[in-house]
């Protein structure tokens, strides 16, 4: 059973710099499936797309998954201040 709470966790690459998620807003359409996944990241907009509003804010794992989810490849891992 998995009891992780969301903690604002961030990836690193090799070079240090933070990763957050990114939804590009040309890509996505809509199908809400990164919602579903972390919640506490990403949210509807009015224009009917999502937006990781809280690019850091799941683990890794579950950011990496939500990446996965998506079927048409809108959301990348992207440096964050």
């Amino acid at each position: 059973m998995d009891d992780a709470q969301p903690t604002d966790q961030t990836t690193s690459d090799n070079t240090g710099k933070k990763k957050g998620a990114y939804v590009d807003p040309a890509t996505c359409i809509g199908c809400t499936l990164c919602t579903q996944v972390c919640p506490n990241v990403y949210e509807m907009q009015d224009d009917g797309k999502s937006k990781a509003v809280n690019p850091t804010n799941d683990t890794e794992e579950k950011i990496q998954e939500s990446i996965e989810a998506c079927p048409v490849d809108a959301i990348s891992w992207k440096d964050v201040e």
